[in-house]
């Protein structure tokens, strides 16, 4: 990005101006889109990434570490993230539900014997096209970002009784709590992607990159 703003200096104002628009829309569009797809990847912000993950502070770190100038402090944040829905979560939004849309669904596709679960609720708020869309909810990450109409729904869907989805979602659910998406799906031998997995541990680190770098170098050498 520095690269690019130094180069355009050399431009007219006019001409900087209307090429940065460009690149700004052109950037915009590649968002929009693929947030629309579910492709949209918000990296660092992935923590908590809707406001039903349950987010907790399980402990910290404090190290002070002796630089060439001074001393800096490095904190290690252990966290916990939990993104699944349990099946008595998914009960008490599935008693709230007034449209016939709404409610729970199974997947056409087949995967390994298995079947893909969601709960379908209706959005207050309508795409930019104007249609209805649903909030879905799946027992192994609770909320999804990307928001379903109905004609997305009934094509890769089909929805079925809460009796039905019952046992489906509670084995989904608990087989999330140990193993991630790769293991359920497939019955792979080793855990691939942990991040999937609905109740996480993530730790972050602040403090002097310098300072931070040489700590951690210190301790995988001792540990």
């Amino acid at each position: 990005m520095s690269k690019f703003l130094n180069r355009i200096l050399g431009l007219k104002v006019r001409l900087q101006n209307e090429l940065f628009q460009y690149f700004a829309d052109t950037l915009n569009h590649i968002i929009t889109h693929a947030k629309q797809t579910g492709k949209y990847d918000q990296g660092i912000l992935d923590v908590g990434l809707t406001e039903e993950d349950k987010l907790e502070l399980v402990k910290t770190h404090v190290f002070t570490k002796q630089h060439s100038t001074s001393k800096a402090k490095i904190e290690i944040h252990v966290l916990s993230v939990e993104r699944g829905l349990s099946w008595q979560g998914a009960e008490n939004k599935g008693a709230e539900l007034l449209s016939s849309d709404e409610g729970f669904y199974i997947s056409n596709l087949v995967r390994n014997g298995k079947k893909t679960i969601i709960l379908a609720i209706l959005n207050s708020e309508r795409n930019k096209n104007g249609r209805k869309t649903f909030v879905i909810y799946r027992p192994n990450t609770g909320q999804q970002v990307k928001h379903e109409t109905i004609f997305e729904l009934k094509k890769k869907y089909k929805k079925i009784s809460k009796e039905e989805a019952r046992e489906s979602w509670i084995h989904h659910f608990n087989a999330a709590a140990v193993h991630c998406s790769h293991y359920y799906w497939y019955d792979l031998n080793k855990l691939i992607m942990l991040y999937v997995v609905h109740i996480s541990m993530l730790v972050l680190i602040s403090g002097e990159d310098i300072a931070k770098m040489q700590l951690l170098a210190s301790n995988a050498r001792s540990g």
